[in-house]
């Protein structure tokens, strides 16, 4: 049971940077136009990775002060490594899946915690921030055949499903609902080659 303290002003901050990035263009992204033509799918996933990273910069500033308060929490409990992972795993995955909407069918993480409810890149993004902040190395998996996010975790001592990225495992986690564990990975979207991994950039 964790009572949640965000600042109004963030919110509208939240709400204001996803507004500005709905006017960002292909190039201020870094995308060739003709990409498009091309090859759809590499198109959509270096716009897709462009728009994730900068919500996730823009999200790892705003969300300081609550990392600091979950890093608390695990302090005061005592938590390792995996405890702490787990912990906040399960703090996001009870937050409820539900569908944002609008232009990228996508909430700012501070938007989520405040309505308590987003969608699986939502959900996962947040997540990313949570455990970027207390230490842990994550990815964003993505696929457009599957029309589906998740986050993944990098480290040699799970189990399960993952993807080889720069000589390091990152092991697939399910964000959208309670229950689903490390390296697991859903039945419906479970052919791993479908998937692909961003690193994102925080600037």
């Amino acid at each position: 049971d964790i009572e949640l303290t965000i600042l109004q002003s963030d919110i509208k901050k939240a709400l204001l940077m996803m507004d500005e990035l709905e006017q960002v263009s292909i190039d201020e992204l870094g995308i060739d136009p003709e990409l498009e033509y091309r090859s759809p799918d590499l198109y959509q996933l270096q716009l897709w990775r462009g728009i994730y990273s900068r919500v996730f910069s823009h999200g790892y500033r705003l969300l300081e002060t609550i990392a600091r308060g979950f890093h608390s929490i695990c302090e005061k409990e005592g938590f390792n490594g995996k405890d702490k992972i787990r912990f906040l795993t399960a703090f996001v995955q009870q937050i409820e899946y539900e569908r944002p909407g609008g232009a990228f069918d996508l909430f700012h993480p501070v938007t989520a915690l405040d309505k308590q409810f987003g969608d699986c890149d939502t959900k996962a993004l947040l997540l990313h921030i949570l455990l970027e902040r207390m230490g842990a190395d994550c990815a964003i998996y993505w696929s457009s055949y599957y029309r589906h996010a998740m986050l993944g975790i990098a480290s040699g001592s799970y189990s399960g499903a993952y993807k080889l990225h720069g000589g390091k495992k990152y092991y697939f986690l399910e964000t959208t609902m309670p229950g689903w564990e490390i390296g697991d990975i859903p039945p419906d979207v479970k052919q791993v080659s479908r998937w692909h991994l961003m690193k994102l950039i925080r600037n």
